[in-house]
This record gives C-alpha cells, sequence and structure tokens, in this order.
C-alpha cells in the first residue's frame, strides 16, 4: 500500500505546476500562427487506433504537461502505429496581438502605392523591381520591357509567377509600379506562399525593397 502510494506521488510531482487542461491546448495550422508565441520544446505521440484525432489528443495531453497551449503538428508518419511530431508554444493575449498588429502592417504595406518620378527616379526604383524578382522567383523571366517585367509559370504549381508592371498616372509626371502574385494551384497549407497572407506577405516585401533608395 505503501508502495502504491509513493509511486503515485511520484507520477504527481512528475507534471508541472503550469500544466494547463486539455481543452485549453489548440492545434494551430501554420508557422505563422505561432510566430510571436514562446516556444517550449516537441512533443511525440504513437496511437494504436490508427486515428490522426487520437493522435492530435495525446500530442495535445503531452504540451499541456508542458504549460503550452498551442501545438503546430510538423509530421505525422502512417505505419503500423500512427505516430506524430509537433511543436508545443505558449500563446498569450500579447502574441495575439503582436500577430494581429504584424499581419495588419503587412497588408498596409502591401497595399501602399509604389509611385516614382519620370528618368532616373523611375528607372532606379524598376532596376530593383528585377532584383526582388531575381531573388523571390524561381521561375525565368519572360519579358523584360521598360513597362512590364513578367516570369513564366506557374502553370499547376504553389510556385508563385509574377507580373510587375509600370503605368503612366497620367499627369505626364509620375509613374505607379505594381506587382500580381500569380498561383496555378490553391494553398495546401496557411504558410504558403500561394495564401493570402503568404501573397500579402511577398507584395509587402516588394514594396519595401523597391521603395528603399539604397545607393544609386
Amino acid at each position: 500500500m505503501m508502495l502504491l502510494l509513493a509511486l503515485a506521488m511520484s507520477g504527481l510531482s512528475s507534471v508541472p505546476q503550469d500544466a494547463v487542461r486539455l481543452d485549453d491546448v489548440r492545434v494551430v495550422s501554420a508557422r505563422s500562427d505561432v510566430e510571436f508565441c514562446q516556444p517550449v520544446g516537441g512533443v511525440d505521440a504513437s496511437s494504436g487506433w490508427n486515428s490522426e484525432d487520437r493522435l492530435t489528443t495525446i500530442l495535445r495531453e503531452h504540451a499541456a504537461k508542458l504549460g503550452a497551449n498551442a501545438i503546430l503538428i510538423t509530421s505525422i508518419n502512417h505505419g503500423f502505429l500512427l505516430r506524430g511530431w509537433a511543436s508545443a508554444f505558449v500563446c498569450s493575449n500579447d502574441s495575439a496581438a503582436s500577430k494581429q498588429a504584424a499581419d495588419k502592417a503587412a497588408a498596409d504595406q502591401a497595399n501602399k502605392a509604389i509611385l516614382c518620378d519620370s528618368g532616373a527616379d523611375c528607372e532606379f526604383r524598376w532596376s530593383r523591381v528585377t532584383l526582388w524578382l531575381q531573388d523571390h522567383c524561381t521561375w525565368k523571366f519572360r519579358s523584360i520591357t521598360e513597362m512590364l517585367i513578367s516570369t513564366e509559370g506557374p502553370m499547376d504549381t504553389e510556385r508563385p509567377a509574377f507580373e510587375a508592371t509600370k503605368m503612366p498616372n497620367g499627369d505626364g509626371k509620375t509613374y505607379r509600379i505594381s506587382l500580381r502574385v500569380l498561383c496555378g494551384a490553391p494553398p495546401t497549407n496557411a504558410d504558403s506562399a500561394c495564401s493570402d497572407l503568404g501573397k500579402t506577405k511577398l507584395r509587402a516585401d516588394f514594396t519595401d525593397f523597391v521603395t528603399k533608395r539604397g545607393s544609386q
């Protein structure tokens, strides 16, 4: 009897004091969902039920014991036993607020007009467009003119293709530069460059790069 009590006490003491309830552990679908959360480690589990729902529940249980309230499943192996791995995170209200602020900032930047003055200013910014596309596109260039730069693709893939244009504003002095992100297949996950957030982040990064003066 004393031995059983000692074992029970030992099992209880191994659970961290900051453990959370299973119902408080959510499963996120994208790395960006936990961008501002605190990582607390990895968890893994096996299930003989061959049920992903059961496996996910076990992963959440392990994460709860670490004090985590969110997991991102990184891999599931379908074999004789279903086995899965996940990263565990502690996300606070501040984390959610920071993500919302970052997403809004990206959207604001993506929607910012890129304007340039005719002549050297537009030539410089248009050269920045070419540099950005070289760094961010896996497709070859299809067309490069003073008004349009387009790439091949996207075919039926999640590899984004791009189309950048430089159009006159109608005042005879300034031009507007814009970027289209083209995908040939729907996004398979929320972290895909072809997701709405992925496209927004690409356009935001494009705007930031093209509008920086750098050195001429």
